[in-house]
């Protein structure tokens, strides 16, 4: 059973590759016949462009959307997942170009020709393609190992990029686990601590109730050494007033 992801991106690389061609086209004729072109011819070409980059546009945003369905993502291999991402992303820059070269009219320089025309079918479609001329073709060939490398380092730094990142991350997370060890520690000395401040405050609080129960008992002993020495006096006094 045929494969319906892959052969809507076949569909989108094919639209790239007639919308390429159909810019292309209207350079060379511009540029071969100058102002004779009509503006009527112009203006049924950049539609025709227009809605390619639309529909190639809107397939795109489909694929993607495909891509990371559940039923998808279960029925493939991990690896099959990113082959189709960086599908996906090679189509997603080809619209760039396509984009950029029907809204500003610049030419396609030979990288970007190289990634339109970059799919499954190699080098011989390079080299038969009607808008590599001359040179060009040679040109293009060595362009395109150079695209290549270029590419695989930008994965390259991009790998280790992440790999720093991860061990950034580790090294983060190991000092939060730290951060939360001492945190428990100090909690249980600040804990330790207050049962000692409230036991000190217990005692505190027994030794005053002592000092003041010492205080009144005092009081009342001084009254009565006070009241006998008193009683003690009148007797003496009423002794010395009696006659022997």
């Amino acid at each position: 059973m045929p494969d319906s992801w892959l052969s809507k991106y076949q569909n989108a690389l094919q639209i790239c590759r007639e919308a390429a061609e159909s810019i292309n086209d209207t350079k060379i004729e511009l540029r071969n016949n100058g102002q004779r072109k009509t503006s009527s011819s112009v203006n049924d070409t950049n539609e025709h462009i227009k809605k390619d980059i639309l529909n190639v546009s809107s397939l795109a945003e489909n694929l993607k959307i495909e891509l990371w369905d559940p039923k998808l993502i279960s029925s493939k291999t991990q690896g099959e997942i990113e082959r189709r991402q960086n599908l996906l992303d090679s189509l997603m820059m080809k619209i760039q170009i396509l984009n950029e070269a029907f809204n500003h009219g610049r030419k396609f320089d030979n990288s970007e020709r190289l990634e339109l025309l970059s799919s499954s079918s190699g080098s011989g479609e390079m080299a038969n393609n009607q808008w590599l001329e001359g040179d060009e073709v040679k040109s293009a060939l060595q362009s395109s190992q150079q695209f290549h490398q270029k590419r695989v380092q930008v994965y390259e730094e991009q790998e280790e990029g992440l790999h720093v990142l991860a061990n950034s991350l580790n090294r983060q997370k190991q000092i939060g686990i730290n951060i939360g060890k001492q945190a428990d520690y100090h909690s249980e000395i600040i804990d330790e601590i207050n049962e000692r401040a409230v036991s000190s405050d217990n005692q505190l609080r027994h030794l005053t109730t002592r000092m003041q129960q010492i205080s009144t008992n005092r009081k009342k002993s001084t009254f009565v050494l006070w009241v006998m020495v008193i009683l003690l006096a009148i007797a003496l006094v009423v002794l010395a007033l009696i006659p022997l």
